[in-house]
This record gives structure tokens, sequence and C-alpha cells, in this order.
């Protein structure tokens, strides 16, 4: 018997097609989205003008180069599972900041993902980007 016919013998065998995949997406844990409170979701919207100042055309977003680190939250998309619909898992990406649309799309897109600002839970960046001013310090200590 030729080596190609032995290994045939013993090549493993799936007669569910999908079955382990299935089984696996079932151990994925979701989660509910957490609502941000008035504090953070002003700090969110500072970040996004400041991101948008820096990228609100293509030659500024190539030139500015901005690294980010952005978690948002995903609805679970497995229609399969029972928490399809109800909850989702929250993901972090790590990249260039390419747009940030709040009127048309109200998206941000990094890299080639496109997030939706609604689903933003946290952006971060290198280096002291997001450092507040000293008249925004003084105008936060007088509030």
């Amino acid at each position: 018997m030729s080596r190609g016919k032995r290994a045939k013998i013993f090549a493993p065998f799936d007669a569910l097609k999908g079955f382990d995949e299935a089984v696996s997406a079932k151990n994925v844990l979701y989660q509910k989205k957490k609502s941000l409170n008035q504090e953070d979701s002003a700090e969110l919207s500072r970040r996004l003008q400041i991101l948008h100042e820096k990228t609100y055309n293509s030659r500024l977003a190539r030139a500015n180069n901005v690294a980010v680190s952005v978690t948002w939250y995903e609805p679970c998309s497995d229609i399969n599972h029972e928490d399809y619909g109800v909850c989702g898992q929250y993901r972090t990406i790590k990249g260039i900041c390419r747009n940030v649309d709040v009127e048309i799309t109200q998206t941000i897109r990094v890299d080639r993902f496109r997030i939706p600002i609604d689903d933003i839970l946290n952006i971060e960046a290198d280096g002291n980007l997001f450092l507040k001013s000293e008249t925004e310090l003084s105008a936060d200590w007088e509030a």
C-alpha cells in the first residue's frame, strides 16, 4: 500500500462539519454594555474633538500620524447564542487614527476599522496628546 493511501486511513474524521466551532462559540463570555457617567462622557467628547482636529482631512491625518488605542463595545453577532442582541464584548484596537466623523457617519476610523462613536468606552493616545492645558485645569477646579 502506498504512503498516500495509508495516510488517508489514519486521517481524522469530522462527521459533523463545524460542530467544534459551534461548541467553542458557546464558550465565549459576553457582558452587558456599560454606560458612561457624565464626567467620562465629557472627557471622551473632548478626546474625540482633539482627534478630529488632528485628522479632519487625509493629508493632516497622514502628517500627524496619531497612534491611539480604542476600547469599544461590540454586540454579540452569533444569532445562535443566547446573548444575541442582549450582550456583547469589549474589544481594544491599537493603530493610527485616520478620521473622526462626528457629524455624518458618527464613527472613528482606526487603520481600516470603523467604530461607532456611541460604542466607544475609552480612547488613549501615545504621548501627551490628551493632557489638559492649564486653562482647562483651572476651569475644572472652579466647577
